[in-house]
């Protein structure tokens, strides 16, 4: 299973929780997730059977692919460029 796959399994299930409780600014001001939903990737990455350096290097790119994605749907960030 892709990083990806892991990053959009954790977001599914993470999206209730995100709908009552909005983490985007926290998210996107630490660069972090916060411990639920670090826990939810760490279940996932256990689930699809990572162990040892492969479950932490995974565990850190589906980590950075959340933030990644939270950080892009915010859009509260400044346009940079423009007319």
């Amino acid at each position: 299973m892709t990083a990806r796959e892991l990053a959009d399994r954790v977001r599914k299930e993470r999206q209730p929780a995100w709908e009552r409780s909005d983490p985007t600014q926290s998210v996107v001001w630490t660069q972090k997730l916060n411990p639920d939903d670090e826990a939810a990737v760490h279940r996932a990455v256990d689930a699809a059977g990572f162990v040892g350096v492969e479950r932490e290097e995974r565990i850190r790119q589906v980590s950075a692919l959340l933030v990644g994605q939270v950080t892009a749907l915010d859009d509260s960030q400044p346009a940079d460029g423009g007319d």
